[in-house]
């Protein structure tokens, strides 16, 4: 159901939504007005996106409601704004990541969890069971004495908080007021658009979902821009709602926590990015150009298909991320420079990770196991989602949702199995399975890449340096051994290199000089 153009949006759009917000508000004289506005700007920059993406997303986004905002100005002749000398003193052409700019991911959770506990009681105890416990809407009725509906319902009011909570603004509209949730077919307002777009996603979160459901949702998000964006907004929210299952570690299921009960320490909460200044330097006047160059890579793209033996083949060139859709009602998402066979027969569904990782979202089918084979090494499911990374003749295994058993096949010999259960990760050492203890944050932090992320807590330098190099065709060299072993942490956006070396020069001992076709790094 979402396109290209879609993950597009969520991935390059929506992350600025706290920043485009707070300038909205500081310039338009009248705030009220400022949910709406942000519409109108997110549909014209999708809709120019659809003809042609631009290279600078988040340049284009702030010209795009630089422009909106005159327009308005004129047509409406209030007092004239000065939108113009703003936005110059935001950074829109890079994103500087700076060490108040980074969101990590206790204080995404630490959001989350504030908004959970601004909750109805009622609101707060539907979110917990279906987003902590995982429970399904009928499951969550029976547990909370509730009817279906009353779910659905209070689960719209809680995905529209959450949203509110995960891009960092708010649009003066009141999640708790809940009546519209049930109108499917509000008007073009922005907050009505919102309401109808969560009692869509909750509808669809539901246990009665059908066919007829599906169509009826695609004529409604085709029938305006603005509804697809709203929608959009909420399933991106959703997804990264998942970070409050860390809150329940260590809960028995069926216990609700009480308001409160978490306890983050000292200097996580969160800040606002400080976008009013920016430090010049070598990155200064390059940066856009050769970071939009990059996103234009990741974006353009294209994931190849050939057949070898009569076997598909999928890959994907460095820097591109691409989603297949497998005949079984299965999907891949194939990271940088990846590549894989598909065999599906009637008894057995075989992918063969040729190089590179993927993440798989198997359809369950218990009479037809689904087999990641790595060289030598197994990873069989039923229904569930897990990525694998190869690494030479080793593997790496994170799973998001039910469990996956690994082991080891030869001509010669076939190791016992070992389970892996959602939220652990699992690495080979040739013959040895080794699970990892259960981590809050790991796995949204392993699949990071799938929203064009990377993220280091603590990371050797040297460590940082290949994974860039990973999505980057201009390598990153160190050239001085001695910095090797700086530890750096941070979310940064792969497409975007310069930003990461901007970090380093500006705050790190270390000198960025550019030398060809790669970047050599020195202590200085």
């Amino acid at each position: 159901m979402l396109t290209d153009l879609d993950h597009w949006f969520t991935a390059e759009i929506l992350p600025h939504e706290g920043v485009l917000v707070g300038y909205l508000t500081r310039v338009w004289p009248n705030a009220s007005e400022v949910p709406d506005l942000r519409q109108d700007i997110y549909v014209r920059v999708y809709e120019s996106a659809r003809h042609n993406r631009p290279t600078a997303p988040k340049a284009f986004l702030f010209a795009t409601a630089r422009n909106l905002m005159t327009d308005r100005v004129r047509h409406s002749r209030v007092v004239p704004i000065d939108s113009t000398a703003d936005v110059d003193g935001l950074n829109v052409l890079v994103d500087h990541v700076s060490p108040e700019r980074q969101l990590n991911a206790r204080q995404e959770l630490q959001r989350l969890a504030a908004a959970l506990d601004a909750l109805s009681d009622k609101c707060r105890n539907v979110v917990w069971l279906r987003r902590v416990e995982g429970l399904s809407q009928r499951e969550t009725a029976a547990r909370l004495g509730l009817d279906e509906g009353a779910v659905e319902s209070q689960l719209g009011r809680g995905v529209r908080a959450l949203a509110q909570a995960v891009f960092g603004v708010s649009d003066g509209s009141n999640p708790h007021v809940g009546k519209r949730y049930l109108s499917m077919n509000p008007s073009n307002t922005s907050a009505d658009i919102e309401a109808a777009a969560a009692a869509w996603f909750a509808r669809r979160e539901g246990d009665s979902w059908t066919a007829a459901d599906e169509r009826a949702l695609e004529a409604w998000l085709n029938g305006a821009t603005a509804h697809r964006i709203a929608y959009l907004r909420l399933v991106a929210a959703w997804e990264r709602s998942g970070r409050l299952q860390a809150l329940g570690a260590g809960i028995p299921a069926g216990v609700i926590p009480p308001r409160g009960a978490w306890r983050f320490q000292a200097g996580d909460a969160t800040s606002e990015p400080s976008v009013g200044s920016s430090k010049p330097g070598w990155l200064g006047r390059r940066a856009a150009a050769l970071a939009a160059g990059l996103v234009a890579v990741t974006v353009a793209g294209s994931l190849w298909l050939v057949s070898v033996n009569h076997l598909p083949e999928y890959s994907t060139q460095v820097g591109v991320v691409a989603t297949v859709p497998l005949s079984d009602g299965s999907t891949v998402t194939l990271n940088t420079n990846s590549q894989i066979h598909v065999h599906l027969t009637t008894a057995r569904r075989v992918i063969r990770l040729d190089r590179g990782e993927a993440f798989f979202e198997v359809k369950k089918d218990p009479a037809r196991p689904f087999v990641v084979e790595s060289g030598d090494k197994r990873v069989t499911a039923v229904g569930t989602q897990f990525t694998v990374r190869r690494d030479q003749d080793d593997i790496r295994v994170m799973v998001t949702e039910g469990r996956v058993k690994m082991s080891r096949e030869t001509l010669l010999s076939h190791s016992a199995a070992t389970a892996v259960a959602a939220g652990s990760a699992a690495q080979t050492r040739d013959d040895t399975v080794l699970v990892e203890p259960e981590k809050p944050g790991q796995a949204e932090d392993l699949l990071s890449w799938r929203s064009g992320y990377v993220v280091f807590h603590d990371t050797p330098l040297a460590e940082a340096i290949a994974e860039f190099n990973r999505y980057n065709p201009r390598r990153i060299v160190i050239a001085d051994p001695t910095i090797a072993t700086l530890r750096i942490g941070g979310r940064f956006r792969f497409a975007d290199s310069d930003a990461f070396l901007w970090l380093l020069q500006n705050g790190f001992p270390i000198h960025v000089a550019e030398d060809g076709a790669s970047v050599r790094l020195t202590r200085r």
